[in-house]
């Protein structure tokens, strides 16, 4: 027998007392009058002698409810083979923690990983259970607790297999933590892995183990192993133009590696275009670059690969995707006779290097005819009355999707154009305003919405290009709340507003951009304002040219706001159906991309690409230092430690002696009561007949 606080045990100390009181009981004598004691003689007598214990069933009452008391408070429990044999040997439940992330697939690591799993189940008993999880960047628990040898057998052999995301400890940590709650046996884990120091993510929580965990680690390979790997790619998605006009900048990086000479071939939808050799020095890196290359219309894939090859070739290749598209076009109308704004506007949207909008100008009079739908935006540039239908088809453009920049100018009529638009425009009044002669020159702009898309190339010193350009006249505007101001004058009077209409969106520039009411066209952040604009307004974003694994991307065109509505279709890189509704597309715009390889996306006759590469971390395979792999130990010694000490605890809530104890120490205490109210009426009783015989001697003896 053990006890699990076996300090109690010195109450036990305790059953001195009731043997002190029964020792020293006082003998009760009756006073007697006596004449005089000068003629009698002390004779001292000792009394130690006489004191004996009497009432032996009492004392023994008594002394067992201390004992008792004692050791229902120190609670024993029975282990080993004194134990009860209705609780039978202890099940637990085995947790096996298989890495299935990307590193995993170098070389043979796959194949010991399996062979380490089915040692650890080669140690079950005939009444352990276990459960398989796999885990990279997330943990998957692919069956409940069995005892099926053969079904986690087939498990293993189809389910623990790498793929194509990175490693992440924390995650498979976790998921030991639910099971081990979950579980109602002790759980013995076994953490299959090579252990690559990628794993531990910066900022993840500190390891720890519920009491009654022990983990173990199974490394499949402990070494640092030479890989390279094309780690990073930099290159733009759309183009316009029939060649590349970009350069294609591609990083190669070794490590743990000798310095070596590689080849990088660029391959364009299958076809080797061109190849760059580098030298890659020991653990560093080397750089190449592509440029002037040919491209279809449409989608393209293209891909980056490293020769030779290495260990680990999932991540000797790069791929990217690239879209050759024609120029959206951008309607421009004005009131104006003067076409020094169009000439600003078209001067800005050449400066690019790959111009992505042209600007087509039209009378006011003749876009009552014009197919709206086809343009990428519209400016509408200060204009009066609008013509027949104008302003209801601008309003369905709008709401359809479309983006309309309206710019205010010296011969704007406002009460025409907001019965024309109505609720389009961002502001409901507006005033036209001069700056005076008397007081000052001219305004700027004093403050602008960083944070929004618009004046993302306007970051610090490059705010100068937008900040120092003068205004002379302008429209004071009202009835705008503060999150439609996107930019305000130094004044603190709104100078561009913004505002969502259905799917489409709407900008007011409350000043003109020619030279006439201000000299913003001549400073140098006329041309990314521009462009920004009009990305905005047509929901044009910067869609990369390539993901990283695992992510969720967003399913929409070059003129998104207008794509969304379509069905999508969406395979993966092995040819397989993601997201399949009733009517074969994808009724949520998005795409979870986990494969390495191109995802193909068909909509409205259309077909897209997205690219997905592995995380460039888990190419470097050095594996966990000593302090991380003492950590883990420590880790692991810690849950042995609680399985231990949890052991004795479950042992005894499940024998449950203390409460037997107790039982049995309020039987005792019914005994003791009932033995010691018997002698109270014993000596009570006997007292009357003890009195009346002393009177009879005394007086024999006067």
């Amino acid at each position: 027998m053990q006890f699990l606080s076996p300090w109690y045990l010195l109450g036990a100390l305790a059953v001195g007392v009731p043997i002190w009181v029964h020792l020293i009981r006082h003998e009760r004598a009756r006073p007697m009058p006596f004449a005089s004691l000068m003629f009698f003689r002390r004779i001292p007598q000792p009394t130690v002698s006489r004191r004996r214990l009497k009432h032996l069933l009492l004392l023994a009452a008594r002394c067992l409810l201390v004992l008792l008391i004692a050791l229902a408070f120190a609670r024993p429990y029975l282990s080993g083979p004194a134990a009860p044999a209705g609780l039978g040997p202890q099940a637990r439940l085995f947790v096996l923690l298989a890495d299935c992330s990307l590193s995993m697939q170098y070389g043979d690591r796959a194949r010991r990983a399996a062979d380490a799993a089915r040692q650890a189940l080669g140690r079950m008993g005939a009444l352990d259970q276990a459960q398989l999880v796999a885990f990279d960047s997330e943990a998957r628990v692919l069956n409940a607790p069995t005892s099926d040898r053969g079904v986690l057998r087939g498990l293993i052999d189809s389910e623990l297999r790498p793929g194509a995301l990175p490693t992440n400890y924390a995650v498979a940590l976790r998921a030991l933590e639910k099971l081990a709650e979950a579980a109602k046996t002790p759980v013995s884990a076994f953490l299959i892995s090579d252990f690559q120091k990628a794993g531990w993510l910066p900022g993840s929580a500190p390891l720890s183990l519920p009491p009654g965990t022990s983990l173990e680690l199974m490394p499949v390979d402990q070494a640092a192993r030479p890989n390279w790997s094309v780690s990073e790619l930099a290159v733009s998605r759309d183009t316009f133009q029939g060649r590349y006009p970009r350069r294609l900048q591609v990083r190669v990086n070794g490590f743990q590696s000798a310095a070596a000479k590689k080849e990088l071939a660029l391959k364009i939808n299958g076809r080797e275009v061109a190849r760059r050799a580098v030298e890659v020095p020991a653990g560093g890196a080397a750089t190449a670059v592509f440029e002037g290359f040919e491209l279809p219309p449409g989608a393209s894939r293209g891909e980056i690969r490293l020769q030779p090859g290495d260990g680990l070739p999932q991540d000797d290749v790069r791929y990217f995707a690239l879209v050759r598209r024609e120029a959206g076009r951008v309607l421009y109308l004005t009131g104006s006779d003067s076409g020094r704004e169009a000439a600003y506007l078209r001067g800005a949207l050449s400066a690019a290097e790959d111009p992505m909008f042209t600007l087509e100008p039209r009378p006011l009079a003749a876009a009552a005819s014009e197919p709206l739908e086809s343009y990428a935006a519209i400016v509408l540039s200060n204009a009066g009355a609008l013509p027949g239908r104008l302003g209801a088809r601008l309003k369905e453009y709008v709401e359809a999707g479309g983006g309309l920049f309206l710019v205010l100018g010296d011969r704007t009529d406002w009460p025409a154009l907001a019965r024309a638009l109505g609720t389009l425009l961002p502001a409901s009044g507006a005033e036209r305003a001069y700056v005076r002669r008397d007081a000052e020159q001219f305004i700027t702009l004093g403050e602008f919405r960083r944070d929004h898309v618009i004046f993302q190339p306007f970051a610090e010193t490059a705010a100068g290009g937008l900040l120092s350009a003068r205004f002379f006249g302008y429209f004071r505007l009202s009835g705008a709340g503060d999150e439609a101001v996107l930019a305000r004058f130094s004044t603190g009077e709104p100078a561009l507003l913004a505002r969502a209409a259905g799917r489409g969106r709407v900008l007011l520039l409350a000043s003109s951009a020619d030279n006439v009411w201000s000299d913003l066209p001549l400073h140098a952040g006329f041309v990314p304002f521009v462009w920004q604009a009009l990305r905005f307004l047509a929901a044009a974003g910067d869609e990369p040219a390539a993901h990283t694994v695992p992510v969720a991307v967003a399913l929409a065109g070059i003129w998104g706001a207008r794509a969304t509505p379509e069905s999508y279709s969406v395979l993966d890189p092995a040819g397989r159906r993601q997201q399949a509704d009733e009517t074969g597309g994808v009724s949520a715009p998005y795409a979870r991309l986990t494969q390495l390889g191109f995802y193909e996306v068909r909509y409205s006759r259309q077909t897209d690409y997205i690219a997905a590469n592995p995380d460039p971390r888990e190419s470097d395979l050095t594996p966990l230092s000593q302090e991380d792999r003492a950590l883990l130990a420590r880790t692991a010694g810690q849950g042995a430690a609680g399985a231990a000490a949890a052991a004795p605890r479950e042992l005894e809530q499940r024998q449950n002696f203390w409460w037997m104890l107790l039982l049995l120490t309020a039987i005792v205490v019914v005994a003791e009561s009932i033995l010691g109210n018997n002698r109270l009426r014993r000596e009570r009783a006997f007292e009357p007949q003890r009195h009346e015989d002393t009177k009879q001697h005394e007086a024999v003896t006067l």
